[in-house]
């Protein structure tokens, strides 16, 4: 454009710089060769539309328009043969007014000499007003109007001045930059300022052509605020994110991510995601990947292993999304969110190596109720492998018939939220295995998401329940009570050695399933069968060696002793175990203190068949079995002490008098006659006078031991005192028969009883010759009972008999009948 010398010079509001090809592309064709302006003829008529004003897309040619153009010649000239004028500056006309982009055409001047309706709508002035007047008189007047009319906007263009849009159309012949566009909005139009020639190529004037951008710049501006929002969160976020081609290249990528896999970004732009990722979990990668592609699904999340810069393995948790454009679908890159888990993974692990190993069952539940963990031990337990486990319900596989809809019912109470009544509660109840045996154990459900307190991470499932078998306690617990029942009925049990025996034995044979049962005594340098139940009763009596038998070596070691097959034991004696048909063999020292006082055996005809707990079971009774048999022992001493003559080792008066009263009761019960006799030393008292009392006592001593040979084991033999002694026989079927056994008694007591080293009363010269071997006699008084003779009748009569005996000259017998 030109400008007249002394006009002021109005700061065109220009930018330089922007982007303006498409008001480029527009512009040629108001060029050198494009419009032919005659010089005669006022310019207005522009051949090529270009896009309207208030618009930054391109328009597509409406069908009128084409067909105008098509009658256009390529040059711009009129070709009067075929063209008809008139009628081609009509086209022109309104090809010209038809354009939506603003057209001002100054001569050279710069005075407008023609615009479009597009110019008067944007300016706000009509064309013939602005015909005359410069552009900058045009523009201000424009600006002037919306200013008055609404306030004005800030536009986001920078003005430029004259000289530098005049620099570049006398160095370019053509200038295009950004101008604010006047209005309340402040707008943005792209400008271009072109030369007008007329049909002979000389310049003319200018046209400018002006665009309005604004909503495409602020689109651009808002991508670019938005780009930086976008690069803020990346560099911010504690997730890793990227953006990864359909090849699998990462093309942009976060801070985090690249602390993840230790790669500066520099370097990740440069790599696949195929290159870190851990080679055993590419292929279920690239199988999701596939399938997001082909439409199969809209996103996936999966957990795998990318490979450190560093060489190790980091577990990250993979979401993968596809972007499509909009209009055609088309996939065109993925968007990613990578987080680090490998401590959650490593306790993962961790807990997940515990659960396999524990001793207790445990088991995952989902929400459905099905199966999702199911450990070694619940294998074990319950007889189902994981995969037979897996899918499955509780109900299914352990829950016994009679306790599944109480169990059902439980469960939906718990996934309606209602009250957990079972949870964190250790509870016994019964388990049904695979092969239908039923099992106790004591449940835990807990809830996966804490309730009661309880969480567990990393395990699969809403609910999930650790289980035991209760069994070895419930027998162990079985055990104790067992235990204590036999403390306590040893402890209550008459102190007599054999029914204590009995106890023993028959409590060792309940708690252990024993074939049979014996204590042994020590007898010697044997251990002598005392007292015997079940198979081994029949071998009461049974004497094995000490220092070759099984027993003999827990009585030196005074340790439990454990045999589980006789045939290859060479601590056991072999043949006294063939005769016996023991094959298993447990043995226990019974002791009281530090002194051993025999054992205890039980054994079995089946090989193995004791257990490592039997032998517990019996060591913990060891002590309450030894005590009170030693107790027992030691109470029958006493006793036995108590009622015996402890010079002939008969029992003693009061021990005669008590089976006397027994005797008595037991022919209440049965009939028959007891005879009760009582025998006298005759010629006694010489012995003790003439030998002294050492050769009286050992007369007694001979005396009683020819008694307790002759007399029935039924019968009692007791000393009466001094040189008296008892016989009660029972059962005796009359007086003849009594008779019988008194004289059997005289005759085996009448006689010498030498004498050993013994020495008599006063001194003796030693050629005197020693005296005679006493001769001793016996008078013996008979009573015979009747029904309702009593003890004291029976004595008097037998004491009266005894004297009229030995009234008569001794060494005979006198009989009482009541």
């Amino acid at each position: 454009m030109s400008f007249e010398q002394g006009h002021p010079v109005r700061a065109l509001p220009l930018k330089v710089g922007y982007e303006t090809d498409d008001v480029s592309r527009m512009g040629s064709s108001l060029g050198s060769d494009a419009r032919r302006i005659p010089a005669q003829h006022n310019p207005g008529h522009v051949e090529e539309s270009a896009q309207g004003y208030g618009s930054d897309q391109p328009r597509q040619e409406s069908s009128d328009e084409a067909s105008l153009s098509q009658g256009l010649p390529d040059d711009g000239s009129t070709t009067r043969e075929t063209h008809d004028p008139a009628l081609t500056s009509r086209l022109h006309e309104q090809v010209f007014q038809a354009l939506q982009d603003v057209v001002i055409v100054t001569d050279l001047s710069g005075r407008v000499v023609d615009c479009n309706r597009a110019a008067e709508k944007m300016l706000g002035v009509d064309r013939a007003s602005m015909l005359g007047l410069t552009y900058h008189q045009v523009w201000a007047a424009g600006e002037d109007r919306w200013r008055s009319s609404s306030s004005h906007a800030a536009s986001i263009a920078e003005p430029v001045s004259e000289p530098i849009m005049m620099q570049a159309l006398s160095e370019h012949g053509s200038w295009s930059g950004d101008v604010p566009l006047p209005g309340a909005t402040g707008g943005i139009g792209a400008a271009q300022v072109i030369p007008v020639k007329d049909e002979n190529g000389r310049l003319v004037g200018y046209a400018g052509i002006i665009r309005d951008v604004t909503a495409k710049r602020v689109t651009a501006t808002e991508l670019a605020r938005a780009e930086q929002r976008w690069r803020t969160m990346l560099d911010v976020a504690p997730t890793g994110l990227a953006l990864v081609t359909l090849e699998g290249r990462f093309e942009r990528v976060n801070k985090a991510l690249c602390r993840i896999v230790g790669y500066p970004a520099e370097q990740l732009l440069q790599m696949t995601f195929q290159q870190i990722t851990h080679p055993d979990d590419l292929a279920d990668d690239i199988n999701l990947v596939h399938r997001l592609l082909a439409g199969e699904i809209e996103h996936y999340t999966l957990e795998k292993r990318y490979r450190h810069a560093l060489g190790h393995a980091v577990w990250v948790q993979l979401s993968v999304a596809l972007i499509r454009d909009g209009e055609t679908g088309r996939p065109e890159q993925f968007v990613t969110a990578i987080e680090n888990i490998t401590a959650r993974r490593q306790a993962h692990d961790r807990l997940h190596a515990i659960i396999a190993g524990a001793n207790d069952a445990f088991i995952g539940i989902a929400p459905a109720g099905y199966v999702t963990e199911w450990n070694a031990a619940a294998e074990k337990l319950f007889g189902y492998t994981r995969a037979e486990a897996y899918g499955h319900t509780l109900t299914e596989l352990i829950i016994p018939p009679d306790l599944r809809e109480a169990h059902h019912q439980g469960l939906e109470r718990l996934r309606r939220g209602g009250p957990p009544r079972i949870l964190a509660q250790s509870m016994e109840v019964q388990g049904q295995a695979k092969d239908g045996h039923l099992i106790p154990v004591e449940l835990t459900i807990w809830r996966a998401d804490g309730a009661r307190g309880a969480s567990l991470e990393g395990v699969d499932g809403e609910f999930y329940a650790f289980v035991r078998d209760t069994t070895e306690r419930n027998r162990a617990v079985q055990q104790q009570a067992a235990i204590a029942a036999a403390q306590l009925a040893i402890a209550e049990v008459e102190l007599s050695p054999q029914k204590v025996m009995h106890e023993i034995c028959t409590h060792a044979e309940a708690l252990t399933g024993a074939d049979g049962a014996c204590v042994e005594t020590i007898d010697g340098d044997d251990l002598v069968y005392q007292f015997s139940t079940g198979a081994a009763e029949q071998y009461r009596g049974l004497r094995l060696p000490i220092a070759s038998s099984l027993s003999g070596l827990a009585v030196i070691t005074k340790e439990t002793l454990w045999c589980n097959d006789t045939r290859s034991d060479p601590r056991v004696h072999a043949k006294t175990a063939l005769w016996t048909g023991e094959r298993s063999i447990v043995v226990i020292p019974l002791r009281s203190g530090d002194q051993i006082h025999g054992v205890l055996k039980i054994n079995s005809r089946r090989a193995g068949a004791f257990t490592e707990q039997d032998c517990v079971t019996l060591s913990l009774l060891a002590a309450p079995f030894g005590a009170a048999l030693a107790n027992a022992w030691q109470l029958e001493t006493t006793a036995t002490q108590a009622v015996t003559d402890t010079l002939t080792g008969l029992g003693n008066r009061s021990y005669g008098l008590r089976e006397l009263d027994r005797a008595l009761l037991r022919q209440g019960r049965r009939g028959g006659h007891i005879a009760v006799m009582f025998i006298d030393l005759d010629h006694f008292k010489p012995v003790n006078d003439i030998h002294g009392h050492n050769a009286g006592d050992q007369v007694l001593q001979a005396v009683a031991g020819k008694l307790r040979s002759a007399v029935r084991r039924t019968d009692t033999c007791a000393r009466y005192g001094g040189d008296e002694f008892l016989v009660v026989s029972e059962d005796v079927t009359s007086s003849d028969e009594a008779i019988l056994i008194a004289e059997r008694l005289i005759h085996l007591i009448a006689g010498p009883y030498p004498l050993g080293n013994t020495p008599t009363t006063g001194s003796r010269d030693e050629t005197e010759m020693p005296p005679p071997q006493p001769v001793i006699g016996a008078s013996i008084g008979i009573a015979v009972s009747a029904a309702t003779s009593t003890a004291s009748q029976l004595l008097q009569a037998a004491d009266e008999a005894m004297y009229e005996a030995k009234r008569s000259s001794g060494n005979t017998y006198a009989l009482r009948k009541l």
